[in-house]
């Protein structure tokens, strides 16, 4: 049976796709600090050892797997982009490493770590940590492959570009046959996910955003900064109105409007047009089905109490469920 510790756990999306994934497996412990995502884990998953605080705990429960995503907070396009250092909420990154090498000194190094995070820490800004993490990992006796992976190319209509680093010792034979998932068709579409029935409280009024958004011949224009200065969507489909004054943001429909933009833990800025031309925000339901989660994860959440607004908050903050799935299955087959 493989033990987890899922560090920086959120909502549990690594557990969730364990479960999915077929893989025997128990939870050795979680490390969050976020109340309301501790109890949306508990509601979903029951009561589970919590490390608490990362930078705190001394030492972790011996187990055959790692799993840590860092806060991007400070490596995000959608954040201040303050790097990886001891100051910084990405820099928690660093207490895994100090937690490594604990684990290194006592003989309790696990087999196996995945790394999940935004895909700028791939991009020429960070790629020098990146470079360096994996050459530390390889210090530890680690083989490590990455790759930024999009959740729209795993089966679900969403733009979402993720890093996804796994790791594997190097005395339990490496990661020679390790590969990662070819890309595949959609698994649900996004009509699928949309609710149907649908509490006028998410509806908003289209004169706010008339500098952005018009209706010409039938088709939802909204404005961007390209050389045709818009792109356009039938009905029941998603757009991008974050940021409406701005002279640079592109791509503010994916798929033709049948691809969701990347969901966020901020306020949102994506608007869904109904077939009568009425728009409205995304339902926190829908916000979990887009990261992969079952209704019934949602509605355990939310009857153990947490709002609305945290339930968004916690999709945005979490990581597409069918994306680990079938790197799971791939790494423990």
């Amino acid at each position: 049976m493989l033990r987890m510790n899922e560090l920086f756990s959120g909502i549990g999306s690594q557990t969730k796709a364990l479960q999915r994934a077929g893989v025997d497996h128990v939870i050795t412990g979680i490390s969050e600090i976020d109340e309301p995502a501790i109890r949306s884990y508990t509601a979903i998953y029951g009561d589970t050892y919590n490390y608490g605080d990362i930078s705190k705990v001394d030492r972790l429960k011996q187990a055959d797997f790692w799993t840590y995503s860092f806060p991007c907070t400070d490596i995000s396009k959608a954040g201040k982009m303050e790097g990886i250092t001891e100051s910084t909420r990405s820099g928690l990154i660093l207490q895994v490493e100090r937690l490594l090498r604990e684990a290194h000194e006592k003989g309790e190094l696990p087999m196996y770590l995945m790394l999940e995070n935004v895909a700028t820490l791939a991009s020429k800004r960070f790629k020098g940590f990146l470079d360096g993490w994996i050459q530390f990992l390889s210090d530890l006796g680690y083989d490590t492959k990455y790759k930024v992976i999009n959740a729209s190319t795993q089966g679900i209509p969403q733009n979402r570009d993720r890093i996804i680093a796994v790791s594997k010792l190097r005395a339990g034979g490496g990661l020679h046959n390790f590969e990662f998932p070819q890309n595949i068709p959609l698994r649900v579409s996004l009509d699928e996910i949309m609710e149907k029935n649908v509490d006028d409280r998410y509806y908003v009024d289209l004169e706010k955003y008339k500098d952005i958004i018009s209706i010409v011949n039938g088709k939802i224009r909204v404005r961007q900064a390209t050389k045709q200065g818009y792109i356009e969507m039938d009905p029941c489909g998603i757009c991008d109105v974050s940021y409406p004054t701005s002279k640079t943001r592109r791509g503010r429909i994916q798929g033709g409007g049948k691809i969701c933009p990347t969901l966020t833990a901020s306020v949102q800025g994506l608007l869904y047009f109904d077939e009568e031309y009425r728009a409205r925000q995304l339902t926190g339901l829908e916000n979990w089905r887009l990261m992969g989660f079952d209704d019934r994860d949602y509605f355990l959440a939310k009857e153990a109490g947490v709002s609305e607004a945290q339930l968004i908050k916690q999709a945005g903050n979490s990581i597409v469920v069918d994306v680990l799935e079938r790197v799971f299955i791939n790494l423990f087959k």
